[in-house]
């Protein structure tokens, strides 16, 4: 997030570059910084919300996987076996 600040800066300075008024600016500055935490809680947002997506699926993945391991337990060595180990099934 800071990156894309970072860049947005630099070039919003390739822009202003050409000017020769520093007060111009310095002026916009203000205005910029409320625009750009505004649109930072927005990106810190979206991005929260795409983490519990990806976190999400890896739940399902690793559940879909526990349950794998369980049955190729189950088939391998029994049932006896598995329930000496009930957290495995949990």
């Amino acid at each position: 997030m800071k990156d894309d600040r970072d860049e947005s800066d630099g070039e919003e300075m390739d822009h202003d570059s050409g000017e020769s008024s520093s007060t111009s600016t310095d002026s916009t500055d203000g205005s910029d910084s409320d625009d750009s935490s505004e649109m930072d809680v927005a990106e810190c947002e979206r991005r929260r919300n795409e983490c519990l997506d990806i976190l999400a699926d890896l739940e399902r993945q690793f559940n879909t996987l526990r349950e794998q391991y369980i049955m190729a337990l189950l088939n391998c060595r029994g049932r006896q076996h598995v329930f000496t180990f009930p957290n495995l099934l949990n």
